[in-house]
């Protein structure tokens, strides 16, 4: 107890709590002449109390009044605020009460991604949204672009003009004294098996299961039949291979760009910012609208969720030959950024995507969206849009 207080000397009353009624109790008789009655001693435990030898004669008959307790401070008014992981002030107060609970279980799962290529296997991690409503209503915005892809016979646009999508460089050897090695011997590599060993190379001190390597391996070795070792090495243990020169190599060039200065990084985004600028935006019934995505995926290995069962296979570099674009028939259809023609164009003016291919992995159709806040979504929704004439 942090203190007591001493009831004084005349009667007192209490209250009954329960029944919420103030009743009368026993009057408390007063002490003798020769009690010595302290007033508002506060024992305390703590440095400034009285010490354990005083000798202090209490009243036989005392009411004990609790010392009402110092209001606590809100968490929000603290002086040292708490540190989320990331190190960064954290308010309590801004967190919803769903989210407090770490290992409570989400309420639904995440909503598709909408704008830009879709990505079956992607993960959409975001911010807690604070209200049920507010999520409902991005749920809303989400489905209507879902179900955009296949249309609904209603016309959404009259004109449309866009520069296509942008694909990533082409593959750029390894310098010469840069090579893998297969039973201890420098292996002499064509691009395409090169850059495909390269994948696996960029991973080798991530913890890869069984079925990951077993996957990159057996695509690999097709790779290597079209496209086999110069030195007429065949290539068939996979505890053979070493990769480990690749990947100090690939190691060196990511420890030379975080060394280079600010000035070479701002030149590196302005030419990268120069490339992009005509395919971030399209014309639109003569409006220029954001594009959601416009960039092609590189080719990788495929790393799935979980334990996929395609975990680590290859993902074939997209080309205009796979994709079909979507334009306005008097729309000058636009040139690809690589060697190459588009595999169809089309005029389908019943859906709003501007392009899309398939992922050979999963099978999975990608599709280029305008961009999720562009003004198709009210002319998608009104109940009278025109039908497509015949």
């Amino acid at each position: 107890m942090s203190g007591l207080s001493f009831a004084s000397e005349t009667p007192f009353k209490s209250l009954a709590v329960d029944s919420g009624e103030e009743t009368e109790k026993e009057e408390v008789p007063e002490p003798p002449s020769d009690t010595v009655r302290p007033v508002g001693i506060r024992v305390s435990a703590g440095r400034g109390g009285p010490p354990a030898s005083a000798n202090i004669k209490f009243l036989s008959s005392f009411v004990v009044v609790p010392e009402p307790e110092a209001p606590s401070r809100d968490a929000s008014t603290s002086d040292t605020p708490s540190l989320s992981p990331s190190g960064s002030a954290f308010n309590p107060v801004d967190v919803p009460p769903e989210t407090e609970t770490p290992n409570k279980a989400p309420d639904s799962e995440p909503s598709p991604i909408a704008n830009g290529a879709q990505k079956e296997d992607a993960e959409v991690n975001g911010p807690p949204v604070k209200g049920k409503g507010r999520k409902k209503e991005e749920e809303d915005v989400f489905r209507w672009w879902d179900a955009d892809a296949n249309g609904d016979d209603s016309v959404k646009w009259e004109t449309l003009e866009h520069n296509g999508v942008i694909f990533p460089p082409l593959y750029e050897p390894l310098p010469p004294h840069v090579k893998m090695k297969y039973n201890g011997k420098p292996l002499e590599l064509p691009p395409a098996a090169e850059e495909v060993a390269g994948f696996f190379a960029a991973l080798i001190e991530n913890d890869q299961s069984t079925k990951f390597n077993e996957n990159f391996f057996d695509d690999w070795k097709k790779v290597l039949k079209t496209d086999p070792p110069r030195d007429g090495t065949k290539v068939t243990s996979f505890e053979s291979c070493d990769f480990r020169p690749m990947f100090e190599y690939f190691e060196a060039e990511k420890a030379r760009k975080r060394a280079m200065t600010d000035a070479e990084m701002e030149e590196l985004k302005r030419l990268k910012d120069e490339q992009e600028a005509k395919y971030l935006t399209c014309l639109l019934d003569g409006r220029k609208e954001k594009i959601g995505n416009f960039r092609v995926e590189p080719p990788g290995l495929f790393r799935g969720r979980g334990e996929h069962p395609k975990t680590g296979s290859l993902k074939f570099r997209v080309r205009p030959e796979d994709i079909t674009i979507n334009i306005g028939k008097e729309a000058p259809v636009p040139v690809p950024n690589m060697p190459g023609k588009w595999k169809e164009v089309i005029h389908d003016n019943t859906v709003t995507w501007l392009a899309t291919w398939t992922e050979n992995v999963s099978g999975n159709h990608k599709y280029v969206f305008i961009a999720a806040g562009s003004s198709l979504k009210g002319q998608g929704d009104r109940p009278n849009s025109r039908k497509p004439a015949n």
